[in-house]
């Protein structure tokens, strides 16, 4: 029988198949499979869950200990399943039964609701072991470390949804349970579409595999966006005498590359932490005004744009310590800082509440190095600890009260109750901006229909066609202050072409950046190459060449 077995033959009869199920699902005789081909054995094992669930399921859907081979076998499915739950015709290859037999399965979501549950769904417990809960049972965030779907208990209907749905295009779940749901650390109380619990179980799965969200997956312009900013609208103030007015010595500030050990080096955030901010939005569009003394320029946005970039790049540099690496004790992402245990409450209230006015007044940066939990922070009054989990106490506690001044600086500019119904992961779009490097094609797509008919058009795609994505973040930000591109409706640079009667280019004047008007001034360059080196100068040397 077992010789059988390993010629990968489902046997005729459900009690051999149990038998061979049960030898291979054996614990103590892991040491005998070790070098097993796991990729090669795992369609055979499947096949053969198949065979018994479909004449006795509920041998294959109780809970039960399984070997590290089922569970290796049943573990290499799940880095496929995002990608074959979107294709209908990839039948029951989308819900490989091995996974559903196994202990393998999704990683644990947090959540913060305590309604009752629509489906059934697995916690795991602080002890770190997990208990299957029903249908219609409320579980309680603060008791358990996180949930999965489960598929239920009742064998026969498992099979009959199986049966059901494996035919069945499900591809709008993923999008619907990822981010109505787990983004926004909820569980269904109610039933999505008609799906069965088995569906959400596959599904959750392939979802917990997935590194990077892509944006695609968010409407940044859509009706959750829009109820926002109808909201900053109706609440700005559009009293001048509302704003905040920073005067800055830009010149002892990283700006202007002042050595941060220096006697006179100063951070732009101080300004704005020491001017009372925040206050009633002036404008939808800019959190203050900032003056740089010493230097030219009125502010209509453009140096604004520019310190606003220059405060997150304060708060992001390690050297000031405003962030730091995450401890090991802390379990997150591990490229993202988390912010300093030492922080002031002041300092945390400012730095929360420019977030959210960055949010409001849609001025993205791409530098927001900070962990879903802190966006998921922002959007719910749950307790710290249904957030996050920590190894280490004494600094998870310290770190609660700085995320707890953060907060509450937060809303101070948008309100809970404006972005309970957001993910977080929905607000750090809405703050750092679309993912993914700028390009030749989405650059000159920033730019309005009036420039595309310029006589300097062509000759300025030319000229930066090969730019490098660095190259074009940095030329974006000579033209505007920053170096990523706002996601509000209308936003559109220029190009001005500048009328000259020099005959020689290489007497041409550099292009010269209007960063309050999104604008770049241009000669009638004939060569792009000669073109392409004078921007180079400008984006190499752009502090000090924008207006």
């Amino acid at each position: 029988m077992i010789l059988r077995a390993f010629e990968k033959e489902i046997p005729s009869n459900l009690s051999d198949a149990k038998m061979v199920l049960e030898f291979f699902n054996t614990p103590n005789f892991d040491s005998y499979f070790r070098d097993m081909d796991k990729m090669n054995i795992r369609d055979y094992f499947n096949r053969l869950v198949i065979f018994i669930f479909e004449r006795k399921p509920d041998t294959i859907v109780k809970k039960q200990n399984h070997s590290e081979l089922i569970n290796e076998c049943a573990k290499t499915y799940i880095p496929s399943l995002w990608e074959l739950g979107q294709d209908s015709s990839n039948c029951e290859r989308r819900m490989p039964l091995l996974l559903l037999y196994s202990d393998e399965g999704a990683s644990f979501n947090k959540f913060v609701s305590t309604g009752s549950i629509y489906y059934p769904i697995e916690i795991l417990l602080t002890n770190g072991k997990t208990e299957i809960l029903p249908k219609g049972k409320c579980p309680n965030p603060y008791q358990c470390k996180g949930y999965r779907y489960h598929f239920g208990a009742d064998g026969n209907q498992v099979l009959e949804d199986w049966r059901n749905y494996k035919l069945k295009d499900f591809r709008e779940l993923y999008n619907l349970l990822l981010v109505q749901y787990i983004l926004k650390n909820k569980i269904a109380e109610s039933q999505i579409g008609d799906y069965p619990a088995i569906v959400l179980y596959f599904v959750n799965i392939g979802l917990s595999n997935i590194k990077e969200l892509p944006d695609d997956l968010f409407d940044y312009q859509g009706q959750d966006a829009q109820k926002l900013y109808d909201y900053v609208k109706r609440t700005i103030s559009g009293d001048n005498r509302n704003c905040i007015f920073l005067k800055i010595e830009i010149k002892y500030t990283i700006a202007r590359g002042e050595n941060i050990n220096s006697p006179n080096f100063k951070t732009i955030f101080g300004y704005l932490m020491d001017s009372g901010f925040p206050q009633r939005l002036y404008s939808d569009e800019i959190i203050y005004h900032a003056d740089y003394t010493d230097e030219k320029g009125v502010d209509v946005g453009g140096l604004f744009r520019d310190s606003f970039y220059f405060i997150v790049e304060e708060l992001m540099n390690l050297n000031l310590k405003y962030f730091t690496n995450k401890p090991i004790s802390l379990l997150c992402e591990s490229d993202c800082l988390v912010p300093s245990i030492t922080l002031s409450p002041r300092q945390a209230e400012t730095i929360g509440a420019l977030i959210s006015s960055a949010i409001a007044t849609q001025n993205c940066h791409r530098k927001w190095k900070i962990p879903l939990f802190i966006w998921n922070s922002f959007v719910t009054d749950a307790k710290f600890s249904a957030l996050v989990d920590c190894n280490d106490g004494d600094y998870f506690n310290e770190l609660e009260k700085v995320v707890t001044n953060m907060r509450n600086g937060f809303w101070k500019v948008l309100p809970l109750q404006e972005v309970s119904n957001l993910s977080g992961r929905f607000l750090k779009g809405l703050a750092c901006g679309k993912e993914g490097a700028l390009d030749y094609n989405s650059f000159i797509n920033l730019f309005d229909e009036r420039t595309k008919s310029l006589s300097i058009w062509n000759t300025f795609k030319q000229a930066i066609s090969n730019f490098t994505s660095e190259q074009f973040c940095k030329l974006l930000q000579f033209i505007t202050g920053i170096d990523t591109p706002s996601m509000k409706s209308g936003y559109f640079l220029k190009l001005c072409e500048v009328p000259t009667n020099l005959k020689n280019e290489e007497e041409y004047l550099l292009p010269f950046a209007h960063t309050c008007f999104l604008q770049l001034d241009i000669m009638p360059y004939k060569s792009a190459d000669l073109l392409r080196q004078k921007l180079i100068v400008c984006i190499n040397n752009y502090s000090t060449m924008t207006g």
